[in-house]
């Protein structure tokens, strides 16, 4: 009976035990760690299929002999519109477009535009070029996104003066003297003005540019087809040496007129 007393003791002891906070059973394990896994690489299939940018792409796309080729062609084929002439329109028009995996250009779009028929002939221009060299990534190749500003910009025409409007008018350096004896020794009679009466005064119009550069000999006033001929020929044959005009203390560009008389005698 004492034997019973102490186990059934003993049994409400460790019930009792457990129940005010005694031993606790052991935590479980801890989940094992799973390594993330990387996304497949994307097929090739798919990756070709993809459109790239120029900053993504390994291998760019290039014009059929690289940007010089490029420039030249641009030069030679836009045709500045004449409404956008007329108006004074200039600036850079951008484009946007794909060059496929053959090199063919597609999905030609306006980014920004600057009116006055500009914007349609940069894109007719670039309509018209022939294949490039496609991009490549990962050694085949790939549709590329590619950006392209062509610039439309007025030539400013160089303002000739008249005598009369400038300071100083341009000089041949040799002077006047060896500028007389030249055409002395030069200019001859026509045969065939002489024998139908024909005399007057040709007067040749050239223009010496800011740099003392005589050019665009023309005959501003006529006399007969020879005479005119012949004036022309003495004219250019002197020597190229001239001091500009000076407008404003600064030289420019003006019209010099000569006379060659042909004036029969006796």
């Amino acid at each position: 009976m004492r034997h019973l007393l102490i186990i059934f003791f003993s049994l409400q002891l460790c019930h009792g035990f457990s129940q005010n906070g005694g031993v606790k059973p052991p935590p479980p394990p801890p989940s094992p760690m799973i390594p993330e896994v990387p996304p497949p690489p994307m097929a090739v299939e798919e990756y070709q299929d993809e459109t790239l940018n120029m900053s993504s792409v390994q291998q760019k796309p290039v014009f059929p002999g690289g940007d010089a080729a490029l420039f030249k062609y641009l030069a030679s084929n836009v045709k500045y519109p004449a409404i956008a002439a007329e108006n004074g329109i200039q600036g850079k028009v951008i484009l946007s477009f794909i060059v496929n995996k053959t090199g063919k250009i597609e999905e030609v779009t306006l980014l920004r535009g600057i009116g006055g028929g500009c914007d349609q002939e940069a894109i007719r221009v670039v309509n018209n070029m022939p294949n490039w060299v496609p991009g490549k990534h990962n050694g085949l190749p790939v549709k590329v996104q590619y950006t392209l500003p062509i610039s439309f910009k007025l030539e400013q025409e160089e303002t000739i003066y008249t005598e009369d409007q400038v300071d100083t008018k341009a000089s041949f350096i040799p002077g006047e003297n060896a500028m007389s004896l030249h055409l002395t020794r030069t200019l001859s009679y026509p045969p065939s003005a002489k024998e139908n009466g024909i005399q007057g005064k040709v007067i040749v119009r050239f223009v010496v540019d800011a740099s003392g550069k005589a050019s665009n000999f023309t005959i501003y006033k006529s006399v007969s087809v020879d005479c005119d001929a012949n004036a022309l020929l003495s004219v250019k044959s002197l020597p190229n040496t001239w001091i500009p005009a000076s407008k404003n203390g600064k030289p420019v560009s003006s019209y010099v007129e000569i006379p060659c008389s042909y004036n029969l005698r006796g």
